[in-house]
C-alpha cells in the first residue's frame, strides 16, 4: 500500500530521553551485512533483552539510502504476534521522523532483563535488509527476529505490528549500549571532596549558635541509581555538638545516574573547644555502603578577650611586665594588641577603656584608648607612653574592664627603673628580642655538622 510523503520535523515523544553519548563512549550492537533493500513500509527487528543495559544511541546506516532517518523504539510486554495477527500493546519509548543527518543520534534509554526491545527503521523510505539471527549484546546472545508494520513510520507512528518468520529478512538499524555500572556516592560540601572515615575540618564557629551546612551526594555512575536508604547524625569522638539527627535528602532517593542530591545539617556546639559531628549515609555502593560522614571544627565562646604585648607574647590578666631601657624624662612606647577571639562583640565599660588609674609612681603615663566594640574574631591596639619623671623604680597598673565571662577585670601590672639620662647602661638582647641580664646565661643547640652564627644586639 502506498502512502503519500510528507516531509516531517524531527519529533520526539515522550519517553525518549537525548542524552550526550558519543561513539567513542558505548558499543554497538552487531548487525549482519546488507543483503537486499526494501522500499514501502518500515520494517526492522526485535529481540528479549538478556540483560540490564541502557540504548544510547541510534542510526540507519546509509548502505542502502543516504536520506533523512525515521527510527522508533518500543517496549512490547511480550513477543509481537506473527502476521497477519498485530498488536498495538506497546510503549513507543523514541521516535524520530525525518532527521536529516547521518549521525548516531543520543538517546538514554534504560532497558531492564527479559524487556522485550521492537526497533524500526529506514531512510527516506528504503529499508536495509540484513539477515537475521543471534548476535551479542553484552556478552549474552540475543535474537534479532523480523519486525514490521504494513505502514510508512515517516506519516503515522508504529501500530499494528507484528513478527515474521525465524531468521527472516530485518531492516538494519544500529544501536548503540552502555552496560549499567555500580552506584557510586561521593560527597561535597562547598565543592570539597570529602572521604568517609576521614576529618572533615569546617574551621572556628560559634558555640550555643546553630550552624548550617549544606553536603551534596553524587552519583558519578552513568547507568545505575544510588538508593539512599538512611542519613542519620550524631556527636562523636569529642562530641560537644548537638545537630540534625536525621537530615533530609532532596530530592529524595534514589540519586539519578550522573545526578546528586543534598541534605543540611545544623550544628550546634554546646560549649567552647573542640567538637566532632557524624553523619552516617547508607546507600547501596558495593564498597562504600555506610559512609561517615566525620565534621570537625573548633567551638569559640560568645566574646573572649586576649591580649598581646608588643612582641605578640600573650599576657594573663594579674600579670607584672618589665620595661628595659627606661631614660628619666624620656618617653618609651609600645603597642598592645586586644584581640576578640570569640563571634559576639567584645564591650568595654571603663572610662576610658584602658585605665591607669592613680597608680603611676614617678613616672606619667599616656594612652592612646581602642575603639569599643570589638567585633567577633577581630582586634583593635592600644599605645603606651611611658615617661619616667626621675631616675629610679617607677610602675603603674592598667584595668580594661570588658564583658568576658571570666576576665571582666584584666588587670596589667608593670614595672621598671629609670636610668638618668647621663648614664651609660648596657643592655644586650638576643634574636628573640629578649634581654640577656649580666651574668645570665644563653644557650644554643647546634644538632648539625655546620657552624652558625647567633645575631645579638647591645643597646
Amino acid at each position: 500500500m502506498k502512502k503519500a510523503l510528507l516531509t516531517l520535523g524531527l519529533m520526539l515523544l515522550a519517553g525518549a530521553v537525548c542524552g550526550t553519548a558519543s561513539a567513542q563512549s558505548q558499543t554497538q550492537l552487531a548487525l549482519p551485512a546488507q543483503s537486499g533493500t526494501f522500499t514501502g513500509n518500515v520494517r526492522g527487528y526485535w529481540f528479549t533483552a538478556p540483560l540490564d543495559f541502557t540504548i544510547t544511541g541510534l542510526r540507519v546506516p546509509t548502505d542502502a539510502n543516504s536520506g533523512p532517518q525515521t527510527i522508533e523504539v518500543l517496549f512490547l510486554p511480550a513477543p509481537p504476534p506473527t502476521f497477519s495477527t498485530t498488536t498495538n500493546t506497546f510503549t513507543s519509548m523514541y521516535r524520530v521522523v525525518n532527521d536529516a543527518t547521518t549521525n548516531i543520534l543520543p538517546v538514554h534509554i534504560p532497558v531492564p532483563s527479559g524487556q522485550v526491545v521492537g526497533i524500526l527503521g529506514f531512510r527516506t523510505n528504503t529499508n536495509s535488509y540484513g539477515v537475521g539471527g543471534p548476535q551479542t549484546l553484552g556478552g549474552q546472545t540475543v535474537d534479532l527476529q523480523r519486525f514490521g508494520m504494513q505502514f510508512d513510520l515517516r506519516t503515522a507512528p508504529a501500530h499494528d505490528v507484528w513478527t515474521e518468520g525465524t531468521n527472516g529478512s530485518i531492516s538494519r538499524v544500529e544501536m548503540y549500549y552502555d552496560l549499567p555500572d555500580d552506584p557510586e556516592i561521593d560527597v561535597y560540601e562547598s565543592g570539597n571532596s570529602i572521604g568517609s572515615g576521614i576529618a572533615y575540618d569546617v574551621g572556628s564557629i560559634a558555640s550555643g549558635v546553630a550552624t548550617t551546612y549544606t553536603f551534596t551526594v553524587d552519583n558519578p555512575s552513568t547507568t545505575t541509581q544510588l538508593n539512599v536508604s538512611g542519613i542519620s547524625g550524631a556527636a562523636s569522638g569529642v562530641g560537644n555538638a548537638n545537630g540534625t539527627g536525621s537530615p533530609v535528602l532532596s530530592p529524595s532517593s534514589p540519586v539519578s545516574a550522573s545526578g546528586s542530591a543534598t541534605f543540611d545539617v545544623d550544628i550546634t556546639p554546646t560549649s567552647a573547644g573542640p567538637f566532632e559531628y557524624t553523619v552516617t549515609i547508607t546507600s547501596d555502593d558495593p564498597d562504600e555502603g555506610t559512609f561517615n560522614l566525620i565534621i570537625q571544627g573548633v567551638a569559640t565562646g560568645p566574646q573572649e578577650i586576649e591580649i598581646l604585648d608588643p612582641n605578640s607574647n600573650s599576657i594573663t590578666s594579674g600579670d607584672t611586665l618589665t620595661v628595659y631601657s627606661a631614660v628619666a624624662s624620656a618617653s618609651s612606647t609600645g603597642t598592645f594588641t586586644i584581640n576578640n577571639t570569640g563571634n559576639l562583640d567584645l564591650t568595654f565599660s571603663g572610662t576610658p577603656i584602658v585605665d591607669k588609674g592613680a597608680t603611676e609612681s614617678n613616672c606619667t603615663v599616656s594612652i592612646t584608648q581602642p575603639t569599643s566594640p570589638i567585633a567577633g574574631l577581630s582586634s583593635d591596639t592600644f599605645v603606651l607612653d611611658i615617661l619616667p619623671a626621675a631616675a629610679g623604680t617607677f610602675s603603674f597598673s592598667l584595668t580594661i574592664l570588658n564583658n568576658d565571662a571570666d576576665e571582666g577585670t584584666f588587670v596589667i601590672n608593670f614595672t621598671g627603673i629609670a636610668k638618668s639620662a647621663n648614664e651609660q647602661e648596657i643592655s644586650v638582647w638576643d634574636q628573640n628580642s629578649v634581654s640577656i641580664s649580666s651574668g645570665g646565661t644563653y644557650t644554643e643547640n647546634n644538632t648539625g655538622t655546620a657552624q652558625f652564627n647567633s645575631p645579638f644586639t647591645v643597646r
